[in-house]
């Protein structure tokens, strides 16, 4: 009987052990996520440069002109009125905050990081 009793306790310890390493490397293994980031753009900055200026306001001119091609990004940045589309009324808005007599507006763009 004492024999047949260690080896049913080796038999569950070998069959329990396993199970715990395992238990424990998910444990350890934890994932770390990061939140996405949220970066402000400035609407009617085309070049990038940090002002809306007359260049810019150019620069919406030729794409609306089909001169420069549009990309989505650019349809962000140029759609100054928020209408969905591109057009001359974008440029105007551009030139009238250029000027200071718009006020300048961002807009976000999510950068979800990599896992």
């Amino acid at each position: 009987m004492k024999k047949l009793f260690a080896v049913l306790v080796v038999v569950a310890l070998v069959l329990v052990m396993p199970l715990t390493a395992l238990a424990e490397e998910v444990d350890t293994a934890a994932v770390e996520t990061q939140a996405p980031v949220i970066e402000y753009h400035l609407k009617g900055d085309v070049n990038d440069n940090g002002e809306v200026s007359a260049s810019d306001a150019r620069a919406i001119l030729r794409m609306v002109a089909g001169l420069d091609k549009m990309l989505y990004a650019s349809m962000l940045v140029c759609d100054m009125n928020n209408d969905g589309r591109l057009s001359a009324a974008d440029a105007r808005l551009a030139l009238r905050v250029a000027a200071g007599l718009g006020t300048p507006t961002y807009y976000p763009i999510t950068i979800s990081p990599l896992y």
